[in-house]
């Protein structure tokens, strides 16, 4: 069977741009926590969370507003009554977690009306509200959770 020929582009990786409506204010802490946690330097936990001890790093993005974000909000509603649980990326902040990566899943709690949230917490989490489920987890947990399987 002969090969098809594919006619491919270069593309030059500056032209690149993120969708705006998607990318959130970068949030150093989070990145940092984030590759120490892959090196295995910071703990991660998985925890349920209070939702009222949640709050958003960037308080302007809402990506949950445009049309497809109303359908990434509805996919992980579902999942959640399906009893498939959808963590959210969160560190801890003074008395507060702060969600700087996972916006819709925050939406998701928020029109859900959760009480509480599971969550992948960047450190160790404590006080009330809290209920840890498993950790620290393992470097191979942190990528898997991660997607890099």
């Amino acid at each position: 069977m002969a090969r098809k020929t594919i006619k491919t582009e270069r593309v030059d990786l500056r032209d690149l741009k993120a969708n705006k409506e998607f990318a959130p204010k970068p949030d150093p802490v989070f990145q940092h926590l984030l590759i120490e946690a892959v090196k295995g330097r910071v703990p991660v936990h998985f925890a349920n969370v209070a939702f009222n001890r949640l709050r958003r790093f960037d308080t302007t993005h809402r990506p949950e507003l445009t049309v497809s974000g109303r359908g990434y909000v509805a996919q992980i509603i579902a999942a959640w009554r399906a009893r498939q649980p959808w963590p959210m990326w969160v560190y801890p902040e003074d008395d507060k977690f702060v969600a700087s990566d996972d916006y819709f899943i925050f939406a998701a709690c928020e029109q859900d009306r959760r009480d509480s949230v599971p969550c992948l917490v960047l450190g160790t989490p404590n006080g009330q509200g809290v209920s840890i489920l498993k950790g620290p987890l393992t470097v191979e947990e942190i990528k898997e959770a991660l997607g890099f399987t």
